[in-house]
């Protein structure tokens, strides 16, 4: 299991935390949600980014200070500006019990970095090492290759197996099960209130203030990581929506599927069900995405409601992360915006149902909502009671988007104690008490009232 440990960065003072295949952050605002959302998203994504820089390196011995160091250095600006804008702090991640790597800050205000001495085991390393010799090797062999067309499709096919080796083999490094991460943000409906046209030129200039804010270590955090994430989101839900074009719509891409794959059929029909419950009528693609309401009616997208606008994003990434079958990794910040708590349990179902597509996907949610816990209690409640009782569990949730408690972790996090770990686990349950102290605090106030009212017998 992995682990993050925090110390005193931004408003999270300690914070202790493993992450389950479903890890839920709920607090008031300005606990430190996002902020430990954004920190394991950042760790797990680093396998990406040292890839692409090893593989780029023009040696094949690994340079540990160029290759590793500068490369994660150069990611932590991009995402959260200047180390030393965060005063002293401490962030250990553990890919596994014995792996793990500690960021700092450093006696000079820079940046200071720590490795177990067994992150890169020697036997790791010389697989690496040998790939990456053989596609150096590969790549002159095909720049060299001018005149036999056959001989170069041969070899740009060996270049491809050994890409995926070198994949493979630093997935491992980096205990990476997964290959396709996304990280969901906040605000989702600014993906839809604008023209295409429009959302090219924020694309393009998040690209630039990007590119530029990399050789500025000065600039604060704001002004990177939400940029970062946004011009990420920004291109992912391109593609989507170049996707569902080509079919037109949810029911389109179920059609796709070959009729003797039954049970993906079922799981995406089952899915597609959930969506039209929380869009309250039917998705519709194109240069002007609608939703369908009734008969022949629709309403644009960019009209529609603010619940609709927030969550077609995510339930769109959820549908194709089951279609695919990839292996999914999910920051999902607050999915239940804007929406009623109704379309919330659908909407924590559909999760459900893409958390258990493969044995690999992991989802990680922040939330202000205690509803959010009471549908995923229920979920690993039917999970619990389904073991013995499937047909009649059934009836009620469907079995998809059973949740095993063993998949669940959740903290609380408070300005004054941290993250609080609030899973019960005499009972495989979130804790009940953490979930209804909002309401506890209400119903507080109301008898307070009352007793003003009606109080020591006195006539009002």
């Amino acid at each position: 299991m992995q682990k993050i440990v925090i110390d005193n960065f931004g408003p999270v003072k300690h914070a202790e935390i493993e992450i389950t295949p479903l890890l839920v952050l709920i607090g008031e605002q300005a606990t430190g949600k996002s902020t430990i959302a954004k920190l394991i998203y950042f760790f797990k994504s680093f396998s990406g980014d040292f890839r692409k820089h090893y593989y780029e390196s023009k040696e094949a011995e690994i340079n540990f200070l160029d290759d590793v160091f500068l490369t994660i250095c150069e990611k932590f600006i991009d995402f959260f500006g200047s180390p030393s804008l965060w005063g002293t702090f401490e962030i250990t991640y553990f890919y596994n019990k014995d792996k793990y790597v500690k960021l700092f800050l450093n006696d000079d205000n820079g940046f200071g970095f720590k490795r177990c001495n067994k992150f890169f085991g020697e036997k790791e390393s010389k697989q690496l090492i040998s790939c990456k010799g053989k596609l150096l090797k590969l790549k002159q062999e095909i720049e060299d290759e001018d005149s036999d067309t056959t001989k170069k499709l041969l070899l740009e096919q060996k270049q491809l197996e050994l890409l995926n080796e070198f994949t493979s083999i630093i997935n491992d490094i980096f205990c990476n099960t997964h290959n396709d991460s996304s990280y969901i943000i906040a605000g989702r409906n600014a993906t839809v209130g604008y023209s295409s046209f429009f959302e090219g030129m924020l694309t393009a200039n998040l690209q630039k203030r990007i590119d530029d804010i990399g050789s500025n270590t000065s600039e604060t955090k704001e002004q990177t990581i939400e940029e970062t994430l946004m011009l990420d989101f920004l291109q992912r839900v391109s593609k989507m929506r170049q996707i569902f074009n080509k079919s037109n719509d949810f029911e389109g891409l179920i059609k796709l599927v070959p009729e003797k794959e039954k049970e993906k059929r079922e799981i995406l029909t089952k899915s597609y069900s959930l969506i039209k419950n929380i869009l309250r009528g039917d998705y519709i693609s194109g240069i002007d995405e609608k939703i369908k309401i009734e008969s022949d009616d629709f309403v644009y997208l960019k009209n529609a409601s603010s619940g609709q606008q927030e969550s077609i994003r995510i339930l769109q990434d959820a549908f194709l992360g089951i279609n695919s079958g990839n292996n999914v990794f999910r920051v999902i910040e607050e999915p239940e915006a804007h929406i009623f708590p109704e379309a919330q349990m659908y909407l924590l179902q559909l999760l459900a149902i893409l958390l258990n597509n493969t044995e690999n996907n992991q989802l990680i949610i922040t939330t202000h909502s205690p509803y959010v816990l009471t549908v995923i209690n229920n979920l690993m409640h039917a999970y619990s009671v389904g073991q013995k009782n499937p047909e009649k569990v059934r009836e009620i949730v469907n079995e998809h988007s059973w949740i095993a408690p063993e998949k669940v972790n959740a903290y609380m996090l408070t300005i004054a104690n941290g993250a609080e770990r609030i899973i019960d686990d005499e009972v495989n349950m979130i804790d009940a008490e953490k979930i209804d102290g909002v309401s506890e605090k209400l119903n507080e106030d109301y008898d307070k009232l009352l007793d003003i009212e009606y109080g020591n017998g006195e006539e009002k």
